[in-house]
């Protein structure tokens, strides 16, 4: 009797239909698509992944696809980092990589004929990798469904809702502003598409885009500011209480923020760049006061009216992967709620000139605090942060490893 190896075969996630519906109609929206590009978000922000055609994508939604576990680990040039033997020391194993429901959508490109989907990688068991930013931030969210109604999905799911682009204060430099979400998991995708946006729209116009956090020396950087406010299950904003400094549950969300911050910084600056962005009078906070309607402090509320009354959390910066980023506000955010952080009085003018020596403020000090991490371990998960801690600590030292052309300059 011939003997056959067979691969095991591992249950479909429920969700999985819900994206095949949606796929299926966006085909048959536009016909002319050739191409899927199925892919994931690496632990640096970047889409991962298989462009496939047609014909064969639509086996994604039967059977998965196969991916190693290692696509989230590497470094920001696409290399393979093996932190604590992942990749290269463990054979470098599959997973099955399913379709997320609500990322199908058209690439935005000259005369494309592409579409685009978000996979999740799932062990045996069927659970995400740790590695996975976007399970990162779904924990965290799981938190909140005591805060969050479910009022509305958003509309148009295969687009970008960017309301608002401007120019803003750095050459070259400008702001799009992303439609509020009452889905986080959403937001998220949405700021990492956006990326690709922009990126794809200078291209077609003869142009560079970058999200580098600091691209000039001696000019304002780029951040990524997150704007949060909590509905109660009556759809009513906790944050609101006529005033414009807003209710106490506001002010215990700030704590919570401050205390997370000095452990958050090695997500919310993930790079050696990262930390050029922090400095006095350059929109970038160095420390972790709170102001009303004050761009100087790191966390701020806006004016505006009352029932939208929200915190703008300026620290991270445009290079952060956002889904990470927002995994860490909305975890500082739900500790603060849970013990009644006071964030202390807020500040009166500028304090953009008040370094706080708790903070980290390079990626060696971040990834170290991280490493020590009090209150993110029990959101994120140890493995996952370990994950990304040592991800980021390789691609940190092969960067230095690289001599820049001004040593060559000064020192020949």
């Amino acid at each position: 009797m011939n003997k056959v190896a067979t691969t095991p075969q591992f249950p479909r996630p429920a969700f999985v239909l819900d994206a095949k519906v949606e796929f299926e109609a966006l085909a048959a929206e536009h016909p002319d698509l050739a191409f899927v590009d199925a892919v994931v978000v690496d632990l640096c922000g970047a889409l991962r992944g298989k462009r496939l055609p047609v014909g064969e994508a639509r086996k994604i939604f039967e059977s998965g696809i196969q991916l190693p576990h290692s696509i989230y680990l590497m470094d920001a040039r696409g290399e393979m980092t093996n932190p604590f033997g992942c990749g290269f020391g463990d054979g470098d194993p599959d997973g099955t990589a399913w379709p997320v429901p609500g990322t199908a959508h058209r690439v935005w490109d000259k005369n494309s004929n592409r579409a685009q989907i978000f996979l999740t990688l799932r062990d045996h068991a069927g659970d995400p990798d740790p590695a996975e930013p976007i399970a990162a931030l779904e924990r965290v969210l799981d938190r909140f469904h005591d805060f969050l109604s479910a009022l509305s999905e958003a509309a148009e799911l295969e687009q970008v809702p960017v309301s608002a682009s401007s120019k803003e204060y750095a050459p070259g430099q400008f702001e799009a502003n992303l439609k509020h979400q009452s889905d986080a998991r959403l937001a998220a995708d949405h700021a990492v598409l956006l990326q690709q946006i922009v990126k794809a729209a200078a291209r077609a116009n003869g142009f560079d885009a970058t999200f580098m956090a600091k691209p000039y020396a001696d000019r304002a950087g780029s951040g990524l500011h997150i704007h949060l406010s909590l509905l109660d299950d009556k759809g009513r904003n906790i944050f609101d209480n006529g005033t414009a400094e807003g209710s106490e549950r506001l002010r215990h969300a700030i704590g919570g923020l401050q205390a997370a911050m000095p452990e958050s910084m090695a997500l919310l600056a993930p790079n050696l760049n990262s930390y050029r962005r922090f400095q006095p009078d350059m929109f970038a906070p160095v420390n972790r006061r709170w102001g009303v309607n004050n761009r100087s402090a790191g966390v701020r509320v806006p004016a505006g009216p009352s029932e939208a009354r929200r915190i703008e959390h300026r620290v991270a910066g445009a290079d952060a992967n956002p889904y990470l980023a927002l995994a860490a506000v909305l975890a500082g955010v739900h500790h603060g709620l849970e013990r009644r952080i006071d964030p202390g009085p807020p500040a009166v003018g500028n304090v953009s000139r008040e370094p706080d020596l708790s903070l980290p403020l390079s990626i060696d000090d971040s990834l170290s605090r991280l490493e020590k991490a009090a209150i993110l371990p029990d959101y994120f998960g140890d493995e996952t942060l370990s994950l990304y801690r040592e991800t980021k600590r390789i691609e940190a030292q092969r960067m230095r490893r690289i001599i820049a052309p001004v040593e060559y300059e000064w020192d020949l």
